[in-house]
């Protein structure tokens, strides 16, 4: 078989993957045509297999002359746990780093209709995991993919696409999964100018999961495609971890619901942390330079009374009632905040109110054990 031939059939999204794996198998005789017209095939999934068979870009792949590059089980850098997954990719498509792939990776799911503390969550998750020195995985779409993508430093980040690599969408979403390209990884198991159908989304979500050691799903509703993610994870015996949202609220529910399926309900750092720990291989070595940055953040907000004034709060306060807290001259609060905007610790809100920039998942660290005020 011709290897342009072999990258057609191995990267055929029409294609199942049993029919696939006849095709490939090495006592299969004739020619690709005589091939796909003795088997039990979709008019739709021969033309596919025929049209990438002939085209000249497949050849631009293999000799490796574009941007994409092609893994192939047995190379290298192919990871390992996909081969154990149920319909097992026969090809990926990666663009960026493939170093990557030899990390352990955990994966950050939910809603493309997010709320703010579901983006914020996310971005907490993204950044704690990335400074403990994994890969964070998701899929590359709105919502908390973007969120968990925006807030995870580029060089622990991988993009799970179900579109090309050459044409990663939505649209909305480019220059962030450019940059991901740049310093992280797109990866996607079709070929690179093939534009995103709706059947390539649930095979999407099993690489992401497949891909990872553990799934953490964030505000999942009932009906979302994050919910394939997670049921694709337990198939696999992958471990689910869902963040506790508001009780009641329909935009949590989903995940709620798996957690009476077996899934594990998370509600803190320490708890994330604690899962973390409990998985069947060691943490991976954090990386320094993001840990001391961590912990200069943490130092300058527990020296300033106007943070831990902020952590306590419950609802973001206005300057007035940050003198009050803090009893000091609402002027020396304004300079105070104004320095902390420009560092980064605290965010400005409309309406002139404040509250601290999203950084981890709880404030509550900041908090005095027994009291409700600095």
């Amino acid at each position: 078989m011709k290897a342009h031939e072999e990258l057609a059939i191995r990267l055929a999204p029409l294609l199942p993957g049993a029919v696939r794996d006849v095709l490939l198998a090495a006592k299969a005789r004739g020619d690709l045509e005589q091939r796909l017209r003795d088997l039990p095939l979709t008019n739709a999934a021969r033309e596919e297999v025929r049209r990438l068979a002939g085209d000249p870009r497949m050849g631009e792949i293999l000799r490796k002359e574009g941007r994409a590059r092609v893994l192939l089980p047995g190379d290298c850098r192919w990871p390992a746990r996909l081969e154990a997954i149920p319909d097992p990719p026969r090809a990926l498509v990666t663009r960026g780093d493939a170093r990557l792939l030899e990390r352990e990776s955990i994966a950050i799911v939910g809603t493309r209709r997010s709320t703010r503390s579901g983006e914020e969550a996310a971005s907490a998750c993204a950044r704690r995991l990335a400074e403990l020195g994994y890969a964070v995985c998701s899929g590359g779409a709105l919502g908390i993919d973007r969120a968990t993508h925006e807030a995870c430093p580029a060089s622990s980040c991988v993009a799970v696409i179900a579109g090309g690599v050459e044409c990663p969408g939505p649209r909305s979403n480019l220059p962030l999964l450019e940059r991901v390209a740049a310093d992280g990884l797109l990866l996607s198991e079709v070929p690179p100018w093939i534009s995103a159908r709706p059947f390539h989304f649930p095979r999407r979500n099993r690489l992401i999961s497949g891909l990872s050691r553990a799934v953490i799903l964030i505000q999942v509703p009932e009906r979302s495609g994050a919910l394939i993610t997670a049921r694709c994870a337990l198939d696999q015996g992958r471990e689910v971890w869902v963040l506790s949202g508001p009780f009641g609220d329909p935009r949590w529910a989903g995940g709620l619901r798996l957690v009476r399926e077996g899934a594990r309900l998370v509600s803190s750092l320490p708890d994330l942390l604690a899962e973390l720990a409990r998985l069947p291989f060691p943490l991976p070595r954090a990386r320094p330079e993001l840990i001391e940055q961590r912990k200069g953040r943490e130092e300058r907000m527990k020296r300033s009374c106007i943070c831990r004034a902020l952590a306590a709060c419950e609802s973001p306060p206005t300057l007035d009632l940050l003198a009050r807290r803090t009893e000091r001259r609402a002027e020396a609060c304004a300079a105070e905040l104004l320095e902390l905007e420009i560092q980064g610790l605290v965010q400005r809100l409309p309406g002139e109110r404040w509250r601290l920039a999203p950084e981890g998942l709880f404030a509550e660290s900041l908090r005095t054990p027994g009291t409700d005020a600095p």
